[in-house]
């Protein structure tokens, strides 16, 4: 994606979660302010804005709509999954997880040897 393309479709995301945010008075608890710190609600997010649309375009048979909003409701415990609050008074940073120290090769290696050796 070109530089022009991503900020595009980041300021669609932003606008949409904003819109969607206050139609369905969802809380800041639920999707904070720093929304798009947070890489999990990210991804959500970005999956129903995808729905959304193609449940509101205008060569959906009419199913689009009801079938969004029952997508919308599995996807509240999902976010809240995602984000699990902690930035009601600004954004607090998380570490990312990481697998550079993961140094259990050699025991991998033995525990597939043993496990499913045949």
């Amino acid at each position: 994606m070109r530089d022009q393309e991503a900020r595009d479709a980041w300021e669609s995301l932003r606008n949409w979660v904003e819109w969607m945010t206050v139609r369905y008075d969802i809380s800041a608890s639920l999707v904070p302010d720093c929304w798009w710190k947070h890489g999990a609600l990210v991804e959500e997010l970005s999956a129903l804005h995808c729905a959304h649309r193609a449940a509101f375009h205008p060569t959906d048979t009419g199913n689009g709509p009801i079938t969004w909003h029952a997508h919308f409701a599995n996807a509240i415990p999902r976010l809240r999954n995602a984000y699990n609050g902690g930035c009601s008074k600004g954004h607090n940073t998380r570490r990312p997880r990481s697998w550079a120290r993961a140094r259990d090769i050699e025991e991998w290696e033995a525990w597939i040897n043993q496990s499913h050796a045949h």
